[in-house]
């Protein structure tokens, strides 16, 4: 894990705007900007793209159990 988050804070230096983590095993999104992380937890839940992939919306629910 240390790894993945040496590499977030690169992607971050580096100018990426959004890093979207995804842990298929626990069902959790982790969203990283360069001032914010947040934790998606409950299938509830929405992932948006923000300004970086203006009007993409996607419930947790979704993403781990299909379309």
């Amino acid at each position: 894990m240390v790894q993945i988050h040496r590499k977030l804070d690169h992607y971050l230096e580096h100018g990426t705007r959004l890093v979207w983590l995804v842990n298929w095993k626990i069902e959790q999104v982790h969203i990283y900007t360069a001032d914010s992380i947040e934790a998606l937890t409950r299938p509830h839940d929405v992932l948006c793209g923000g300004s970086v992939v203006s009007g993409l919306k996607c419930r947790l629910s979704r993403i781990f159990r299909g379309w």
